[in-house]
């Protein structure tokens, strides 16, 4: 599912022209900006005849920016990529959560180091036929 997760998000022209594609990755934030894609979570479905096929996963997808307003924006692109999306893989892909926030930069603001970053998350529940 990962694999398939973020080549959508790549397959998104108004996300890449807002973050570069190395940047949107699994597991850590690699630069600013980017996008950082977290599993936390993921069951496979059952129903009372067995295993439906299905995997049930909640990513949570932080969107990063030096900005609040760079942040809302990747969390917008991101949305018009997943809110709602389905094919053979994505059964159903939907934003559940959205929450905002920020942590401490490296820097401070006259060293031209940015003196906070600026987070969107955006928790998506998956149901997918892979896991």
């Amino acid at each position: 599912m990962e694999d398939e997760l973020r080549a959508r998000l790549l397959a998104a022209t108004a996300l890449v022209a807002l973050v570069p594609a190395e940047r949107i990755a699994w597991s850590r934030r690699r630069g600013m900006p980017a996008v950082a894609l977290w599993r936390v979570s993921g069951r496979p479905d059952y129903h009372l005849k067995g295993a439906s096929g299905l995997v049930d996963s909640v990513v949570q997808i932080d969107c990063w920016g030096s900005t609040y307003e760079q942040a809302k924006n990747i969390a917008r692109a991101v949305k018009v990529a997943l809110s709602g999306f389905s094919d053979a893989v994505f059964r159903g892909v939907f934003i559940e959560n959205e929450r905002d926030g920020f942590e401490p930069g490296d820097g401070a603001p006259s060293s031209g180091a940015p003196s906070n970053f600026f987070r969107t998350s955006l928790d998506v529940r998956v149901w997918s036929t892979v896991s």
